[in-house]
């Protein structure tokens, strides 16, 4: 299994003391790659900006073949 961190565009190094982290959302993949098989794990952090009622954010899930 390779695990494949998404980070998101939205908290940046200079404001990223502005977000709280509230959780993670995984999302599996099955890859082909030569003749075999690898399961890509894909992680995608869900944050919040502190001291605001903002909706929880994250990045897209990744594409998806059979998606139409």
């Amino acid at each position: 299994m390779e695990v494949i961190e998404q980070r998101p565009p939205e908290p940046t190094e200079a404001d990223a003391d502005q977000y709280n982290i509230i959780g993670t959302k995984t999302t599996y993949r099955l890859a082909q790659g030569g003749s075999s098989y690898v399961v890509l794990k894909f992680e995608r952090p869900v944050f919040r900006r502190k001291h605001t009622d903002q909706k929880p954010m994250t990045t897209p899930a990744p594409f998806n073949v059979l998606d139409n």
